[in-house]
């Protein structure tokens, strides 16, 4: 398709360029230079490795509208919106990106079985992802005697420096800020703020983990609490203060009373659990969502056993049985980290956790933060939510809600809902709920209202959707009208 562009806009073949806006792409083996050693004996098989990887990447990239610019050894450099016009090309990269690691995780499984049925030891590849957006010049930039259909630009640096980082922050895929922006609804989590060459303010980078279903997943808002807290301290020992106040939903903090969960975060579960998810890299989402059943296994679980198993009955529609059925898989080494240095060492409350060299420590954190626990939450008890009041520096609003994990968030203004709230300052949760006052109604109520207090000014609300991905409608969505 690029070459057919190219065959029907020659002049884009002459020496010089345009400037357009573009994303950019470059994906780089991590650790070649041992992977190499170990072929050294046999150049053949290496460069046959190298086939085997690039070709599949390369048909991605290709399949999400990309080009590829050139192989640098085993790197490849991609991008987007040149020559074919792409308005969605922040997009295209993003998924391209994601495709890639899956299909990544398919050839290394090929690759384990080929080294088990010869007998010999299997070396995992995993690569890098940088991408970037913003203009660039993109044209021939070779000469009279040698085409070179390339870009060049700014833009073009720091998509290189965010795969070299992609590393240091133990992500597969870097995203900078203005990627971020073009494609605001896919997962992504900051990561932190780098200096770029030529600007005057560090520029905020993010890690891509999933797609827009991802981004919706109860699973995912769990993270990004968790997350948006880390953040908040790792910001503030750095003092960056860009952060304004933070919401915490149905968050643990303090491990040290993780409820029924910690029946399965001892080191011989972890340990197994582990083992299992270095065949694939991930915890599949179906296991996940099996250890949420079992805490609760009358419920969700016996409870279907005679009308669903016995009797073949569908089970009768329910909103948030459907959210809780909505599971994604948990990246290996995220999912390790998170379940030794939290669950395991409760390495957050204690400051001792560190991320990317810095010490983190919640006491600096003296940013409002307003705190939801649930009533009948069996995943994060709200006694273990409640410490974070001792934990932060700044002023904290704890609320707790009726509901569970789920209804406890998901909990609209109605005849059934309501939530406490108090004024004590005390650690005691008990004593804190005996002091406090019983509301009608939904936190949401009581969080607009604090929200608004501390909030800016209102903006024009950013566009959503794109030519290729539309918006099908006005929020919340045609779906809530039946």
């Amino acid at each position: 398709m690029q070459v057919t562009v190219l065959a029907a806009h020659p002049e884009r073949l002459q020496l010089g360029g345009e400037t357009r806006p573009m994303t950019i792409m470059f994906c780089d083996v991590r650790g070649f230079t041992a992977i190499s050693e170990a072929f050294k004996s046999n150049p053949p098989a290496l460069t046959k490795l190298i086939n085997r990887l690039l070709t599949p990447m390369s048909d991605i990239i290709m399949a999400h509208r990309g080009t590829i610019d050139k192989y640098m050894g085993d790197c490849i450099m991609a991008f987007w919106n040149a020559p074919l016009d792409d308005p969605d090309h922040a997009d295209d990269a993003c998924a391209a990106a994601l495709a890639m690691l899956d299909e990544l995780e398919r050839l290394n499984r090929d690759l384990g079985a080929e080294a088990a049925a010869e007998g010999r030891p299997f070396q995992r590849l995993d690569v890098g992802i940088g991408i970037n957006s913003g203009d660039c010049v993109v044209g021939n930039m070779g000469s009279t005697r040698r085409f070179d259909y390339t870009v060049l630009g700014d833009a073009v640096n720091l998509a290189s420096r965010l795969e070299g980082l992609s590393k240091t922050y133990g992500v597969g895929i870097v995203i900078g800020e203005a990627t971020r922006e073009a494609a605001p609804s896919w997962a992504a989590l900051e990561l932190d703020q780098v200096a770029v060459k030529g600007k005057r303010e560090a520029i905020r980078i993010y890690g891509l983990l999933g797609d827009r279903q991802l981004a919706l997943t109860q699973a995912f808002a769990a993270l990004s609490d968790r997350h948006a807290a880390m953040l908040a301290a790792y910001l503030t020992e750095k003092g960056d203060d860009r952060i304004g106040s933070i919401t915490l939903l149905n968050t643990l903090l303090d491990y040290s009373q993780p409820g029924v969960l910690g029946t399965f975060t001892d080191e011989k579960t972890v340990a197994r659990l582990e083992k299992q998810m270095a065949a694939k890299g991930v915890l599949e989402g179906s296991d996940m969502a099996g250890t949420f059943d079992i805490l609760r296994a009358n419920d969700l679980i016996f409870n279907y056993v005679v009308s669903n198993w016995l009797m073949g009955q569908d089970p009768p529609a329910f909103d948030i049985l459907a959210w809780n059925g909505d599971s994604t898989r948990m990246p290996a080494a995220m999912h390790s980290f998170y379940l030794r240095s939290l669950y395991m060492r409760n390495e957050l409350a204690r400051g001792d956790l560190e991320l990317a060299g810095q010490r983190l420590s919640l006491a600096s954190v003296k940013n409002d933060t307003y705190v939801v626990g649930a009533i009948n939450d069996h995943i994060v008890p709200w006694h273990g939510s409640f410490k974070t009041l001792g934990l932060l520096g700044g002023t904290v609003r704890y609320v707790l809600s009726s509901g569970g994990h789920i209804a406890g968030i998901v909990n609209p203004p109605g005849p059934k809902a309501w939530y406490e709230t108090g004024e004590d300052t005390t650690t005691d949760p008990e004593t804190w709920r005996s002091a406090g006052t019983k509301h009608s109604g939904s936190w949401w109520q009581d969080w607009t209202e604090w929200s608004d207090a501390r909030a800016g000014a209102h903006i024009k609300p950013p566009a959503m959707g794109s030519r290729r991905y539309p918006a099908l409608g006005d929020a919340p969505g045609d779906y809530v009208k039946g």
